[in-house]
């Protein structure tokens, strides 16, 4: 008990004592009392039940999202702005590529955008497809472009540029006026 309370320290330690009564903590497979002095070799196991955090998706009918345009060697999908790639973290179903898998199988990932983000994705119907493609992104043969949608007063001349054009004049300026309309 000990070494979950202090190592772990996740939950309380009538957490831990409850899990140990109820077999959801074993040492070497078997229930142990919350007073068991750990061995050289022990193996621990905690089962844990977990449901994943809820993800927003374009539709309630498969495959869940939008698909902008499908060859014979790629899927282009308009990802939502909370699901992810692939399996992470606290995701392993609820991912872009398990949403897919029953509609178009095993897909490869060509590039991602984080789970936070929405946007195009481009995924490979191939292993072979998606080294190409993911080369030629690497390679700047192709490129990504982001885009932002800002609303109110944004400063034109900051560090970067706006556009493609940067003020080198020097001046402080007021700042460019964004309209979103």
């Amino acid at each position: 008990l000990d070494v979950y309370v202090t190592e772990f320290g996740s939950y309380p330690q009538s957490y831990y004592l409850q899990a140990l009564r109820q077999g959801r903590i074993l040492v070497n497979e078997q229930r142990v009392a919350a007073d068991y002095i750990v061995q050289a070799q022990d193996c621990f196991t905690h089962t844990i039940h977990r449901h994943e955090p809820g993800v927003a998706v374009h539709s309630d009918r498969p495959p869940y999202v939008n698909i902008c345009q499908e060859t014979d060697e790629v899927v282009v999908v308009d990802k939502p702005g909370t699901l992810p790639i692939h399996p992470c973290g606290g995701y392993h179903v609820q991912s872009l590529v398990n949403v897919l898998k029953p509609t178009h199988g095993k897909l490869y990932t060509i590039h991602r955008l984080d789970r936070l983000t929405s946007g195009l994705v481009i995924l490979g119907k191939t292993t072979s497809i998606a080294t190409e493609w993911g080369k030629a992104i690497m390679d700047r043969e192709c490129s990504k472009v982001y885009l932002a949608r800002v609303v109110g007063r944004f400063p034109l001349n900051c560090c970067g540029s706006v556009g493609g054009n940067r003020s080198n004049n020097g001046s402080s300026g007021n700042g460019g006026s964004i309209d979103n309309g």
